[in-house]
């Protein structure tokens, strides 16, 4: 390297500041750092007086990179500091004038300019045309272009500006509503879409007023609305779905399913439509319809892999084990690392007694969607039936661990304890359960189960009427207190609960005939 140094020198003695430059390049490139090099370069650099500023920044540069002490190397970078000129903005390139100059004309370019992905541009021409003539129209065609690049406070304030010029024009009364409701501004949401209709009778407004009322909790006020905007356009498939929808929240299941049919003969491909109804379908337990709901969708969307795991789940809960697992691997052949669909494959094989394949799922599920409580209390479920209860008890508490308000998590876990003779710990996790969710109807019921079995009846009743109180259509609940009470001597009241139960669920007939003979 020496060589270099007694080369380097020599240049710079003669005034050969580019073979000082050219040479100092090549072996911060070719031959590493040198400490050496890095201050005889600073030496030189500073001893300059007739040096360019770019030929200085140039050395500097060269001595930072081949500098080996914190010293040489902060030197270099101050000094290049001084000899690198400042960032000017950059102006801003003026934008061509147009001819002629009209509103049309800018609005044209704005919509020629969004579909090359030209923002500035497109935002440019928008603005010009509105500042040539302030009409509505053109402020309602900004925003939504600005809507569409996601920018919603922005189109907002658009529609604002709109409505100063001409307050009563519906459809920026409709599409700041709009934006509203998508911003979950609910109240001002409904406010906007009510002084629409005072001055446009449309039933998409109908509509879509109606569901924020919905969600805003008044389902009496959303109910008539939907029925004004059916009226108005009966055809509206969205307005039947949405109503069917309403109507079975609201426990009126012959109304839901009338509607839901009507929006799915007027628009038969519409997969949110089925989807929606397929849901209504299970709760109600009709499931030779919700898998002919099913196969339709599998028809529209042949490659999404969330039908093929709905109709796996919905064949396993039929017992129809064989045609289930069809439809699973179906379902991971499009998304192998799905979590919830190896999830339910693992539920499937350990049905079927694959128990190593099993786990390999509940395993990959987890890898997969780690921070999921309820994959960790799945996977803790199976342990405990494979009684391997330390490995269960760590994923039950994992499980809390992820999610503290679970309230399965801590109901599975006091079921492990109580299981392994720790009671105590087992009705310890049921209060704390409680007390974060104290309105959850199975650790209730479970609890009350636990409660009957150490012979504690009075809180055991308590805990059985605070489970009905919050799901009182449970026929496990129904049962589960009949039988609480026909040990105790209430055979009346016993009676009551236990035929709830066969009313609710047919397949609780036979144990309810077993149970009244005792």
């Amino acid at each position: 390297m020496s060589v270099y140094l007694e080369l380097i020198a020599k240049m710079a003695t003669h005034g050969d500041i580019d073979g000082v430059i050219q040479l100092a390049t090549w072996v911060t490139e070719n031959e590493g750092k040198n400490e050496a090099l890095a201050k005889q370069l600073i030496e030189i650099a500073e001893s300059q007086t007739t040096a360019a500023p770019t030929q200085l920044m140039i050395l500097y540069e060269a001595a930072e990179k081949l500098s080996q002490t914190k010293k040489s190397s902060q030197t270099a970078q101050r000094m290049l500091k001084q000899y690198t000129p400042a960032k000017t903005p950059e102006t801003p390139r003026p934008h061509k004038e147009i001819f002629p100059n009209t509103v049309e004309n800018h609005l044209s370019y704005a919509r020629f300019y969004s579909s090359i992905d030209k923002p500035e541009e497109a935002e440019h021409h928008f603005k010009r045309a509105i500042d040539l003539g302030r009409f509505v129209e053109t402020y309602i065609i900004y925003a939504q272009y600005l809507e569409k690049e996601k920018k919603i406070e922005q189109a907002i304030s658009i529609y604002q500006e709109a409505l100063n010029i001409e307050p009563n024009d519906p459809v920026v009364h409709n599409n700041i509503g709009l934006l509203y409701y998508q911003r979950g501004s609910l109240e001002e949401a409904a406010s906007h879409l009510k002084e629409s209709l005072v001055y446009e009778h449309d039933s998409t407004t109908m509509n879509n007023l109606a569901n924020i009322l919905a969600d805003l909790g008044k389902p009496k006020d959303a109910e008539a609305l939907y029925k004004q905007s059916i009226g108005a356009n009966p055809n509206d498939s969205d307005a039947h779905n949405n109503y069917a929808m309403l109507l079975w929240n609201l426990r009126q299941p012959e109304k839901a399913d009338e509607h839901f049919k009507k929006a799915i003969r007027l628009n038969p491909e519409d997969s949110t439509i089925r989807r929606n109804y397929i849901k209504f379908l299970t709760e109600e337990k009709r499931y030779q319809e919700v898998e002919k709901q099913y196969n339709y969708l599998r028809v529209l969307d042949p490659e999404d892999p969330e039908v093929y795991l709905n109709m796996g789940v919905l064949l396993f809960r039929m017992g129809k084990l064989a045609e289930a697992e069809k439809y699973l691997r179906d379902a991971l052949h499009l998304a192998p690392d799905n979590p919830d669909i190896n999830l339910h494959y693992a539920f499937l094989l350990t049905k079927k007694g694959s128990i190593v394949t099993a786990e390999a799922h509940y395993l990959k599920a987890i890898d997969k969607d780690p921070e999921s409580a309820d994959k960790h209390i799945a996977y803790a479920s199976f342990l405990a039936q494979q009684q391997r209860y330390s490995e269960a008890e760590e994923k039950y508490q994992r499980s809390i661990k992820l999610n503290q308000k679970l309230p399965h998590g801590r109901l599975y876990y006091a079921r492990l304890l109580s299981d392994t003779k720790r009671d105590a710990e087992a009705e310890e996790q049921l209060r704390t359960g409680l007390e974060k969710t104290p309105n959850d109807p199975e650790l209730h019921l479970y609890y009350a189960q636990f409660l009957s079995r150490h012979k504690r009846p009075q809180q055991a009743d308590q805990h059985f009427q605070e489970s009905l109180r919050e799901d009182p259509l449970n026929p496990r609940a129904h049962f589960s207190y009949g039988i609480h009470l026909s040990g105790h001597g209430l055979k009346e009241k016993a009676i009551i609960h236990l035929e709830k139960a066969a009313e609710l669920d047919p397949q609780y007939q036979s144990l309810v005939k077993s149970a009244m003979e005792l």
